[in-house]
């Protein structure tokens, strides 16, 4: 359970997720690997 972010409704977060420094740099690095394949 993540206990660092504020309680937030499935819709709310499902819509809008919350911008971890981790998930911002898996995304990154994804793109990365996208685009170096493409």
């Amino acid at each position: 359970m993540p206990s660092l972010q504020p309680h937030v409704s499935d819709h709310s977060s499902e819509h809008n997720p919350p911008p971890s420094p981790s998930m911002r740099r898996k995304l990154r690095d994804t793109l990365r690997k996208y685009y170096k394949e493409a």
